[in-house]
């Protein structure tokens, strides 16, 4: 029987494992450009009155990862169209028969303007797109 050192009492690799990517997820959550993504991934698995609120607080941290990072918004001709259908969306609201109701149709469809705006503006390298990814996976699976 020999007598164990602390070399050998290591904690079991699995547990490292687990330890180190705790790590990098902490680390993430300090980046604005990930609490946008995650706060937007969030959205899916609340109620929609939560999940307005929830992507504009993914709007938020957008903002604050380019002001920041000095990123550009970009639009592209998506962006534009999205635009130009929700001008005419809140324009709608002043001659709708139920006005609250179109400007809640009104404000998810600036929910949708803004999660593009987080992919496009927020997801600037392949590191990002991928993480971004795995995050939406992670929360799809919740769904069910």
């Amino acid at each position: 029987m020999s007598v164990e050192t602390t070399a050998e009492a290591k904690t079991p690799a699995w547990i490292a494992y687990c330890k180190k990517q705790w790590k990098r997820f902490t680390a993430l959550l300090h980046k604005d450009w990930y609490r946008a993504t995650l706060a937007l991934s969030v959205a899916f698995l609340v109620p929609e009155y939560i999940a307005v609120a929830l992507v504009f607080v993914s709007a938020f941290f957008l903002f604050r990862a380019v002001k920041k990072e000095g990123l550009k918004l970009q639009l592209a001709n998506l962006g534009i169209l999205l635009l130009l259908y929700i001008g005419t969306a809140f324009i709608s609201i002043s001659y709708a028969l139920d006005p609250l109701h179109s400007m809640w149709m009104s404000l998810l469809w600036l929910a949708m303007f803004i999660g593009y705006l987080v992919g496009s503006t927020g997801l600037t390298t392949r590191a990002r797109f991928r993480l971004a990814l795995q995050t939406l996976s992670c929360v799809a699976t919740f769904c069910g």
